[in-house]
């Protein structure tokens, strides 16, 4: 697993660098759409078994969620305000913290690690020193999510398994309101428009697909 995920990481970086640089609404459309995919299926795991709707603390924590989201909308940086290319100490310490975030959000059913860095605002910044191969830069990312999966795979088991319905409604309620955060500011105009339309369409059937698959 692990050397499979660093081959995806390295082979991918640079297309998707050069996506975001040259396509940006289209790919955050598609990561859009790819999110949304994923929510018919947290949303089962969300709700009473004998109905079609969450539980009242399931509900709750759904809401405490996409109000965390929404806040965090208002509160994320520019895009160039989020890539940093000299490593501080603080810039070293936002880079170990995202390693263990990111690490935590892939152990929880729904939400990517890159999801994640999106939020927070160093996926550019991990992206680049990827891409370029930047190996100061990917130490304490590295160090972080070590810490990250230790740590974090006990706490996400013991919250699945002594309080499931909660945390999937306090997960649903983290993918759903990521979409607030990574919308764009619209489709674009013309062809623009067109091809982050199908980006979309094509995110949610793929992200849809699999998440049936997995359940």
């Amino acid at each position: 697993m692990v050397i499979g995920g660093i081959c995806g990481i390295i082979f991918t970086s640079k297309v998707i660098t050069l996506l975001f640089a040259r396509y940006n609404a289209p790919t955050y459309w598609f990561f859009i759409g790819v999110i949304a995919g994923s929510i018919p299926v947290v949303y089962s795991r969300a709700r009473k078994p004998s109905s079609m709707f969450p539980s009242l603390p399931s509900a709750v924590c759904t809401v405490l969620a996409v109000a965390v989201m929404i806040i965090m909308a208002f509160l994320k940086p520019g895009d160039g305000a989020a890539v940093y290319t000299e490593l501080t100490l603080p810039v070293f310490g936002l880079l170990a913290l995202a390693g263990a975030l990111g690490a935590v959000a892939m152990i929880i059913p729904g939400i990517s690690g890159a999801f994640v860095l999106l939020i927070i605002g160093l996926y550019g910044t991990i992206l680049r020193a990827v891409s370029e191969f930047n190996i100061p830069f990917m130490i304490p990312v590295i160090l972080g999510a070590v810490i990250g999966l230790l740590a974090g795979a006990a706490l996400v088991r013991f919250l699945l398994l002594k309080v499931p319905r909660e945390t999937y409604g306090a997960v649903l309620g983290l993918v759903a309101g990521s979409i607030f955060i990574l919308y764009p500011g619209g489709f674009g105009e013309g062809l623009s428009f067109i091809i982050s339309v199908i980006c979309l369409l094509v995110g949610f059937t793929l992200s849809f697909i699999m998440s049936r698959k997995k359940e």
